[in-house]
């Protein structure tokens, strides 16, 4: 319970950052699932197709071990930020400016996300409705997975 509380405060913080920073015409729609706390952002109060719409979940990094009892451990674990975008008509490229992701991967950077990029085929909108209950992500593909160490580095690998 406390990983989902910490996962919508970092939210909650990401979202008051990028408001400053992403032009102020954007709209910013916050939700919540069993895995963490959900944000899209949309250049307008309706995302459509080739416009420039981010879909992002926080969610929490499980450990790998076990405590002595064989429960899992309570350490420290990074988050993780699952961001969707849609493509352009290039395959690969993001719809959204570099300006824009730019101010939004440094912010995440910043606090220390780690981050799964997933890029949405050309004229599918990004939504929060592709991040599963699981912690998958539907109907995207995953096309970078960025640490959350890269500035200094605490796990070694």
């Amino acid at each position: 319970m406390s990983t989902i509380a910490k996962a919508q405060a970092i939210m909650r913080e990401l979202k008051e950052r990028l408001q400053k920073k992403l032009p102020s015409t954007y709209v910013f729609t916050e939700s919540s699932d069993v895995q963490g706390s959900r944000l899209l952002i949309s250049a307008d109060a309706t995302p459509a197709a080739g416009e420039q719409v981010v879909a992002i979940r926080i969610l929490s990094e499980q450990t790998a071990h076990k405590d002595v009892l064989g429960n899992a451990q309570r350490v420290y674990a990074p988050l993780r930020a699952q961001v969707i975008e849609e493509a352009s008509t290039i395959s690969g490229v993001s719809l959204i400016t570099l300006a824009n992701r730019l101010q939004i991967d440094l912010e995440m950077a910043r606090m220390g996300l780690k981050q799964d990029r997933y890029m949405n085929a050309n004229t599918t909108v990004p939504a929060v409705s592709q991040f599963a209950a699981d912690g998958t992500v539907s109907g995207s593909t995953l096309i970078a997975s960025l640490p959350f160490d890269m500035y200094w580095p605490l796990s070694g690998q």
